[in-house]
């Protein structure tokens, strides 16, 4: 199955349905952060005219152009993170009610961990993809070519060069980031999901653990899984921190800088300031969007999970409401399974009203499964249970439920 994506979460049909509404806010927040992003390229380009006009005009309007900025990006961030804040309530009630409705084996399926993680930390992974994301692949597109397009005008074709680092910065952050974290990224959670588990074991069992002495257990498993952890971020740290560290630094003050002087020292001091400082409004996006990979590869692994989750066929309901006040309950030709083993063919038996009814056999027969059948809480792989006579598909989740 392909690893999900920003794509999943726009086609996927319920993540689809819960982000739809926010979808103006975080478009608005998108187009609020590219302006916010050109309003500071013209301060800038005002600042530099002073270099060949010291006149109050250009720092008044440097300074509009700041404050023009910040209000674009302080609304850019109310925008995306009120219109991501929806977007997460709305995935949580769908995933809370998708998984009160799933069948009793399928919901056992699921650990705690897991389902914590579900309804909560899963969700909150997705922050970045939805409230940033956006606006930096935006300002990745918008600020570069604006940038470009004055540098080109003012020194020539050869100011393409400054491109370079923005093109070695993207590269590494697109192919090669994604590449290692895809091949440690994965062990590093499954490291940090075991201290949860241990730090939960060990808190439940603290009472226990003063009477009987017993700590050394959970003990033991919650400081082995955090040495693995630690182990896990320090070679994490030796090869993508350090070396996204150096990239940075190398980029900015020394590859960028120097090729601006090269293709433009021989021009006015003013062109030479602006070819040094726009070119970093080449980089800098690049560098941004690459720090929030990290982000987004941890955002399509939860996204992936809750996809999946989802995708899980829940348990089926009607319409009918009024039933009559004492019902029988039968079973009519029931076919019951549990992960494709076949438990019982052919079952048929009618429940009388007040009366008591005895199920037995032995251990793994399916005495339970029958019950949670006639609950409506497992689904029959062929026949039917019947409430006065009415199939309980057919009947509301509250009928239903006030009435088995």
């Amino acid at each position: 199955m392909n690893r999900p994506t920003l794509r999943s979460l726009v086609t996927n049909h319920d993540t689809a349905n819960a982000l739809r509404p926010a979808l103006p806010k975080l478009t608005a927040g998108a187009l609020c952060s590219s302006l916010s992003g050109l309003a500071m390229l013209a301060a800038l380009w005002c600042l530099i005219q002073l270099l060949d006009d010291l006149s109050s005009s250009w720092v008044l309007s440097a300074v509009l152009f700041w404050i023009l900025g910040a209000t674009f990006s302080a609304s850019a961030s109310w925008l995306a993170h009120d219109g991501e804040a929806a977007f997460s309530a709305r995935l949580r009630r769908k995933v809370a009610n998708h998984l009160v409705r799933l069948p009793a084996t399928t919901l056992a399926q699921q650990s705690d961990q897991s389902l914590r993680s579900l309804v909560s930390s899963d969700i909150e992974k997705l922050h970045h993809m939805v409230a940033h994301l956006p606006s930096e692949i935006t300002n990745f597109v918008v600020l570069p070519i604006t940038s470009i397009l004055l540098l080109v005008n003012m020194v020539g074709l050869s100011a393409l060069w400054v491109l370079l680092p923005g093109i070695f910065a993207s590269l590494y952050y697109l192919i090669i980031v994604p590449r290692i974290n895809a091949r440690d990224g994965e062990a590093r959670m499954k490291v940090m999901g075991e201290v949860i588990s241990a730090v939960d074991d060990y808190a439940r069992g603290i009472r226990v653990n003063r009477i009987y002495g017993r700590q050394s257990g959970a003990l033991a498993a919650y400081d082995d899984s955090t040495q693995r952890f630690t182990s896990s971020m320090v070679m994490w740290v030796g090869k993508v921190a350090t070396l996204a560290g150096m990239a940075v630094a190398l980029l900015q003050a020394v590859a960028t800088f120097a090729i601006a002087y090269l293709v433009a020292y021989d021009t006015s001091t003013t062109t030479l300031a602006a070819t040094l400082f726009f070119s970093l409004a080449i980089v800098t996006p690049a560098l941004r969007l690459g720090h929030g990979l990290d982000y987004v590869s941890t955002g399509r692994a939860a996204l992936g999970r809750i996809i999946t989750l989802l995708q899980q066929p829940t348990l089926p309901t009607g319409t009918i409401t009024r039933q009559q006040d004492t019902p029988t309950l039968a079973l009519n030709n029931a076919h019951i399974a549990i992960d494709g083993a076949q438990l019982l063919n052919e079952l048929n038996y009618t429940f009388q009203p007040s009366a008591l009814h005895a199920i037995t056999g032995p251990s793994g027969i399916g005495k339970t499964t029958v019950l949670r059948t006639l609950a409506g809480l497992e689904r029959l792989q062929a026949g039917q249970v019947l409430l006065a006579q009415t199939d309980i598909t057919q009947l509301s989740e509250l009928t239903r439920y006030q009435s088995v």
